[in-house]
């Protein structure tokens, strides 16, 4: 009988933590949603597939590089934080790369890919928006054939979150949505 008690323990033991995780990470992305600043950036997409996430709009992100000085002593792989700063014209730009955060200013945690011709290139870790499986097709093609696209990214204390796509001020999935109903 002392087993059985054990063995029940053990497995709500195991299914609170099977449900803390997850649940972790959803508190996580709505804290960075509701409190991180928010930038905005160019974008270039790809339609890829996930078997176990579904369809997604692949995001670059333009610029992918931080401008500097020369050669960089970083390798690629290398986890490092860049600056995130807003330009003139209301785009967002990588400013900085460093290997600790900075004291203060938005950043993000980015991997290094390479340096070359003063140009250290970079991956942030928001490549990926997540759509429905039958629109992210059709998104894809849209943000291919229009040049005004842009992502909005809320950055908090080093991680971020792509709040949404759009097509000139319309939202990715809203723009899918008007131009399928007209073609109908």
């Amino acid at each position: 009988m002392h087993l059985n008690k054990i063995k029940l323990v053990l497995f709500f033991i195991m299914a609170l933590v099977m449900l803390a995780v997850p649940l972790y990470m959803i508190m996580r992305a709505e804290n960075i949603f509701n409190k991180g600043n928010v930038f905005t950036f160019k974008a270039a997409p790809v339609d890829p597939y996930d078997p176990f996430r579904g369809r997604y709009v692949s995001i670059r992100v333009e610029p992918d590089y931080v401008q500097t000085a020369g050669q960089v002593d970083f390798k690629a792989g290398d986890e490092l934080f860049a600056t995130v700063k807003t330009g003139t014209d209301g785009m967002a730009f990588w400013a900085d790369l460093n290997r600790t955060p900075p004291d203060e200013g938005d950043y993000v945690r980015v991997k290094f890919k390479y340096n070359t011709e003063g140009k250290s290139y970079i991956q942030p870790p928001f490549d990926r928006f997540y759509m429905n499986e039958k629109l992210a097709p059709e998104a894809e093609k849209t943000v291919r054939l229009n040049s005004n696209c842009t992502i909005k990214v809320r950055i908090l204390n080093g991680k971020a979150v792509i709040e949404n796509v759009y097509i000139g001020d319309v939202s990715l999935r809203d723009y899918v949505l008007q131009n399928s109903r007209q073609k109908k």
